[in-house]
């Protein structure tokens, strides 16, 4: 039967998308240049309707082939983490817009998967957040992972209205007929920063994504390297001015009365 494919397109960054992913390639590059070792770690304040997930692609792609001067690849793998819906939707989709990734791009939903394409040493990995803490434990544990150069890019979940996330454990039936326990809740930036200050990360870079950055995450992370604010993805049109679509309820009272 007749095979059929979507026609090419190409896509082009909005201004901050580029401009963030730029400036972070270049950072990176102009100190493992001058100091041969990486151990940065890097903010990203985007709102909402800032097109997240496919400023990360477009990270992934400009730190997956970043150089030294000496001609050394800068990342032995880049390392993406997003909450479940996204990792099904979202990040998968604009990964694959990037046709030169596809190759290199694998998606582990789950531990065994995560560690499989680790101990191959895939170029990008794409996962849940919940095993940020999971993959840690792999690099520290092991001395072979330990000597990785390593890129995570990390996009912050929602917080709840106390600004906290409890991680409650979950049993979760893999398809290999085994019990892996998962994370119910995603973490969040704070919790990121948590983690990674007990950790040797002399050979990781790690960028949080958030849209809410507190006091804590700013103190680890540093203030934010590229800013795309709320008020900004509103005037382009990419979410809703909410005060300008509220409708009272004297308003909403007339709508329905017919007197």
């Amino acid at each position: 039967g007749e095979v059929l494919t979507e026609p090419a397109f190409s896509i082009f960054p909005r201004y901050h998308q580029l401009r963030a992913s730029r400036q972070l390639a270049e950072r990176v590059r102009l100190h493992a240049n001058q100091h041969h070792r990486l151990g940065l770690k890097y903010l990203v304040n985007h709102s909402a309707g800032s097109g997240k997930t496919l400023t990360m692609a477009w990270m992934a792609d400009q730190l997956d082939s970043l150089y030294t001067t000496d001609n050394r690849k800068v990342f032995d793998n880049i390392i993406i983490l997003t909450d479940r819906k996204s990792l099904d939707k979202n990040i998968r989709d604009d990964l694959e817009r990037l046709t030169h990734l596809k190759s290199k791009v694998h998606f582990a939903k789950r531990s065994s998967q995560l560690a499989d394409f680790l101990a191959k040493d895939r170029d990008i990995i794409v996962s849940t957040i919940q095993k940020f803490g999971y993959i840690q434990d792999k690099i520290q544990q092991s001395e072979a992972l330990k000597s990785r150069r390593i890129a995570f890019l990390i996009d912050e979940a929602h917080r709840s209205q106390d600004g906290k996330m409890a991680l409650k454990m979950r049993k979760v039936f893999t398809a290999e007929g085994e019990y892996e326990e998962e994370e119910d809740e995603t973490p969040n930036s704070d919790d990121i920063a948590a983690t990674l200050e007990k950790l040797n990360i002399s050979n990781q870079v790690c960028v949080a994504f958030t849209a809410t950055p507190t006091p804590k995450t700013v103190a680890f992370f540093g203030e934010p390297i590229d800013v795309y604010s709320e008020e900004e993805a509103i005037q382009e049109g990419y979410i809703l001015d909410v005060v300008q679509h509220i409708v009272s309820y004297k308003t909403l009272y007339h709508l329905q009365s017919s007197k």
